[in-house]
């Protein structure tokens, strides 16, 4: 749990991946319970070890000025858009 100077409550994970201390806003308190925050912990720790980064992975200012939802959005659209490419790139191969 992590309290700003303003009061705001964020659970956040820190771990390492790759050498490094990362640190991951899971999200804010009391939007989310503290069994949700727990299970998001335990899937991104599950997804470090296996060797990936969170597309949900935002930075705890993202958080607090509300930019986060805007920010995933952004993610997955450019997610869609590469598996679009990549599916395209492939399907002209095999012709």
């Amino acid at each position: 749990m992590r309290v700003t100077p303003k009061g705001t409550k964020s659970f956040v994970l820190l771990y390492r991946s790759g050498g490094r201390q990362r640190r991951l806003t899971i999200g804010r308190y009391p939007t989310l319970s503290l069994s949700d925050a727990r299970r998001k912990a335990q899937e991104a720790l599950r997804d470090a070890a296996l060797g990936g980064e969170s597309l949900n992975n935002v930075t705890p200012s993202d958080v607090y000025f509300g930019r986060d939802k805007a920010i995933l959005q952004q993610r997955e659209r450019i997610k869609r858009k590469t598996l679009e490419t990549r599916r395209l790139h492939h399907n002209q191969r095999a012709a």
